[in-house]
């Protein structure tokens, strides 16, 4: 039951166009095995073998791949030489192909693309319903080409305020909110410290005020954290890229336990990220219910928060790393200062100055008053005696006699001056490196030349990341309790597997009667 081929005849080339019969595709002499048909094989299948061998190079003459339409029936072949069937054609695999009527195929060779060929170019075409083909459509404008890429994505943009470590700290409260809502968090810029001049400072403005010439100011987000890293544990997406895509429009600005009603807190920092809010939306306690149904009617949202018990877990800072050029920097600093990793202790005393409030004077530890190091009063405050005390028990806790200060304190400042003289009868050198960092800054290009307040600002913002940097290094951390600069350090230390017993704050040490 089986449809049986054209005979064998059939596969052979007419006679005009056998010239001379084809050599055999392989011979025995080939492979060294004597003549065929010979009896004298490796094999040991005799004339057997032999005979086989002579069919083979009988018919290799007429192989297939001479004859294009070998794989054809009689009956096509016939219709092909006839010229009888004009309305068939054949495609180079041999698939029929029929042409309407009346249409005059045209003639493609195959093994030319047909975007590369002149003759089969879509412009004398006409148009499957007729007429001239319709025109191209226009280009899409960037931000519709972004939409398309990111058609199925919502976004969360940190609105932040106050100084840099109070921004950090929101920022990692916003890496969280992101990753629970499943938005693609947008990387913000950083603004530097610009306090209000509300405090010791002489003839300061009894209504707060910010410096104009600093809020002009902000730092790109890769100047100071690696958005490699950042990338490894939640979505991000450029600042340029989220403005041309939202063509600079937030949907929703949505600011959690914050004393801000409307967006005049966030004005500056939307200013110099280059966006604008069109709806403002404030809750006085975080709501995760009332925040999720505000959250989902908007794609484009800004969000603010300022909670300490999220921002200050130990895993908010894993996905934080400080950027390149900060890490440069302290390489140099330390190479200079001969800080060899991990072989000294890093303090932060942040004392109080011109634009530090009264009201961090009055704390207290399970209930019971202690003072501050940065207090301005004169009365609440921890004196460099202490200072001094406390320093030494964590440098002989830590077998370490080499000590690294971070501070707001000039290296010529008198109370630093005096905490050096009564560690060095104690065989401990102290490492103060304001001029050190000051001219690593510059040779990395950090430290702008010049007077100009602008100039002071961006070599103070640069200079506070690399003494964190170096005080993450130290084997042990002495810091404030109540400041976020020793926050994000501490964090950071753990993050990078320092152990918690490494960590001191002067407030809990004067606590426990070291003073």
């Amino acid at each position: 039951g089986e449809k049986r081929g054209p005979p064998p005849s059939a596969l052979r080339p007419p006679a005009a166009a056998t010239a001379a019969p084809q050599p055999p595709l392989m011979t025995a002499e080939a492979h060294g095995e004597g003549a065929v048909g010979s009896s004298t094989r490796r094999d040991g299948r005799g004339e057997r073998g032999g005979s086989r061998r002579r069919v083979v190079a009988e018919t290799a003459s007429t192989s297939s791949f001479l004859d294009p339409y070998s794989h054809l029936t009689l009956q096509q072949r016939q219709h092909i030489a006839s010229g009888t069937s004009r309305g068939v054609d054949f495609d180079e695999n041999g698939k029929r192909i029929r042409h309407k009527r009346g249409v005059e195929p045209t003639f493609v060779a195959f093994n030319h693309p047909p975007s590369r060929d002149a003759n089969n170019s879509t412009a004398g075409r006409q148009h499957k319903g007729g007429g001239a083909p319709p025109p191209p459509p226009p280009p899409l404008s960037a931000s519709e080409r972004l939409r398309l890429r990111y058609r199925s994505r919502k976004f969360l943009l940190p609105l932040l305020d106050q100084g840099p470590n109070n921004q950090y700290l929101q920022f990692r409260v916003a890496v969280a909110k992101a990753r629970a809502l499943n938005r693609t968090l947008v990387l913000p810029v950083w603004l530097p410290h610009n306090p209000k001049f509300l405090h010791l400072h002489p003839g300061a403005p009894p209504v707060p005020s910010r410096d104009r010439a600093i809020a002009l100011l902000s730092f790109p987000f890769n100047s100071t954290f690696d958005a490699a890293h950042l990338a490894k544990f939640v979505r991000t997406i450029e600042l340029p890229t989220f403005r041309t895509l939202t063509e600079g429009q937030l949907e929703l600005c949505l600011a959690l336990g914050s004393s801000h009603t409307d967006d005049a807190g966030f004005r500056d920092y939307l200013r110099l990220a280059g966006l604008s809010c069109s709806n403002f939306t404030s809750m006085d306690q975080p709501d995760e219910r009332r925040e999720r149904a505000a959250a989902a009617r908007a794609r484009y949202l800004g969000y603010h928060s300022y909670d300490r018990e999220v921002g200050l877990r130990d895993r908010a800072f894993l996905p934080l790393r400080w950027s390149g050029p900060v890490l440069s920097v302290a390489e140099r600093v330390a190479a200079e200062l001969n800080l060899t990793h991990g072989d000294y202790v890093a303090a932060h005393i942040r004392v109080a100055d011109a634009h530090w409030e009264h009201s961090d004077c009055h704390h207290s530890i399970n209930g019971v008053p202690v003072p501050s190091v940065s207090c301005g009063d004169g009365t609440n405050v921890i004196n460099y005696t202490s200072l001094a005390q406390e320093v030494w028990y964590a440098l002989r806790s830590a077998e370490q006699r080499t000590l690294f200060v971070a501070t707001n304190m000039n290296c010529s400042d008198w109370r630093l001056s005096r905490m050096a003289l009564m560690l060095s009868r104690r065989a401990v050198r102290t490492v103060c490196a304001k001029e050190v960092l000051q001219e690593a800054l510059t040779a990395e290009g950090h430290a702008p030349d010049g007077a100009a307040p602008a100039a002071e600002v961006q070599s103070n913002y640069f200079a506070s990341l690399v003494e964190q940097e170096l005080s993450l290094r130290a084997h042990t951390f002495i810091g404030s309790k109540y400041s976020t600069w020793t926050d994000t350090v501490r964090g950071l230390r753990l993050a990078a597997g320092k152990p918690a017993a490494a960590h001191h704050l002067f407030e809990e040490l004067w606590a426990l009667g070291v003073k």
